[in-house]
């Protein structure tokens, strides 16, 4: 595992170096090539949020280096303050003419540099090891411009380039520690700015925890209680430096793998009686063929889950909204269909459904409470059931069901990321205890050319 993760954050920091017209196809190749990691979810939407897609927060052009023919790091500028550092003997506030003095120097220093270069025509030279590596960068780039190398395998060339500096979480906190209360993610967030901060690389890092609601402010690895406050995310996430975004979109992607595959602690059940349902329900647009994505349901086996789940939602009496919701799927290693239930819903109080039984033809009625709490009915539906008896709905609930569908076999990413979140930072749902359901052709249900289904009047 910690070998695959390796590949994984090199391959994503590789992306710096691609052509941006294949970023986003690379991404999602890294994504499903993944997507057995644990806890990777809240990752993803922030790279893609972040870096990634067309309204990201920070567009290509300030972090990729692909055809880009200048400096590619601050180097030189660390380099020029190290030295200008010394001569001032590290102090924070040098005496006039001791700065006066640095200046002069410095002056020196760079007038004697250009005079070389003028009568040469070279300039310092650079570590063999940056020689090479930037000469197999550039071998690597020309190769793909001729079509010598797809994509993919430009990224796997890539990736073998970039070295990962292991970061020593053994460090002590810093004077002013992180609440013993925080979240691992939020003391693990401390040792990792306080690392950078000495390099400097961070100089300013945030954090927002949706367990506690809470935005954390870190300044060189030190936690700012004056500026860490509770209430709504106001979209101040990462890491502000003074350095370029290009030099610091490496350090953006490998700590931010390191903050954000977590999962979050403190995080309970909630109650049905606090949950929003979807508002202004319509139960005739809601009606229809609906794929299973993702489930789960407490004391199911994944090992024994269905395959190719699909269900058709429809209405057996308009008076009293009762429906009927037929399915079809797949045992697990079976080639044929087969069609395991037919649920028994009452559907009179919007988005708030009953769940009368489980199949029609069952004698036992359990009456529990099955929520919509998320649809735009033409492309994506959250459903969420209490399978706790006689269940209290002012209580967390336990024993829980989900179940996330789509109109099609599949569900796009810019659907299935804010329903994702939704799924763990709000019902508090682990991400390795959710159940992807897959599909193969010939589907259980017959689709039409478009891949689409009616779905209700």
């Amino acid at each position: 595992m910690k070998l695959m993760l390796e590949i994984f954050t090199k391959k994503t920091c590789a992306l710096v170096f691609m052509p941006p017209q294949e970023i986003s196809k690379l991404w999602v190749m890294i994504m499903d090539d993944y997507q057995d990691i644990g806890n990777t979810r809240e990752f993803y939407d922030y790279i893609t949020s972040t870096w990634i897609d067309d309204d990201a927060l920070i567009v290509y052009t300030l972090w990729n280096y692909y055809d880009f023919k200048n400096l590619r790091t601050n180097n030189s500028l660390d380099r020029w303050h190290h030295r200008l550092n010394s001569d001032l003997n590290n102090a924070v506030h040098p005496h006039f003419y001791v700065f006066i003095h640095a200046i002069q120097n410095d002056y020196a220093y760079n007038s004697a540099i250009l005079s070389r270069h003028l009568q040469t025509g070279t300039l310092s030279p650079w570590k063999k090891l940056f020689v090479n590596r930037n000469a197999r960068l550039n071998n690597l780039e020309e190769r793909f411009k001729q079509n010598k190398l797809a994509s993919h395998e430009y990224l796997e060339k890539i990736m073998q380039l970039i070295e990962i500096k292991s970061i020593n979480f053994a460090l002590p906190l810093a004077s002013q520690p992180v609440p013993t209360e925080a979240t691992a993610q939020q003391q693990m967030f401390a040792l990792v700015t306080r690392r950078c901060g000495q390099d400097p690389i961070v100089r300013h890092a945030y954090i927002y925890d949706y367990s506690t609601l809470t935005q954390y402010v870190y300044v060189n690895g030190y936690l700012d209680t004056s500026r860490s406050q509770a209430g709504p995310y106001q979209g101040t996430s990462g890491f502000n430096t003074k350095t370029n975004n290009r030099n610091n979109m490496f350090w953006f992607i490998t700590i931010g793998l390191l903050l954000l595959i977590h999962t979050s602690l403190g995080c309970s059940p909630p109650s049905f009686s606090s949950l929003s349902v979807e508002q202004n329900f319509n139960l005739y647009k809601f009606l229809g063929f609906w794929y299973e994505i993702n489930f789960y349901e407490a004391g199911v086996d994944p090992a024994e889950s269905y395959t190719d789940f699909i269900q058709l939602f429809q209405l057996e009496n308009d008076v009293t909204k009762h429906l009927l919701a037929f399915s079809k799927a797949r045992a697990p290693n079976q080639p044929n269909c087969l069609s395991p239930t037919t649920w028994s819903i009452y559907a009179n109080n919007g988005a708030k459904m009953i769940f009368e039984k489980l199949d029609v033809t069952s004698t036992t009625i359990l009456n529990q409470p099955l929520y919509v709490l998320k649809t735009d009915y033409d492309h994506y539906a959250l459903t969420y059931r209490c399978l706790t008896p006689n269940y209290n709905l002012n209580q967390p609930c336990q024993q829980r069901a989900l179940n996330l569908y789509s109109r099609k076999p599949f569900l796009e990413r810019k659907y299935l990321v804010q329903l994702e979140r939704y799924i763990l930072n709000v019902l508090c749902f682990n991400s390795t205890d959710i159940i992807r359901t897959p599909f193969r052709r010939p589907f259980c249900y017959p689709i039409d050319g478009s891949g689409r289904h009616s779905h209700g009047d």
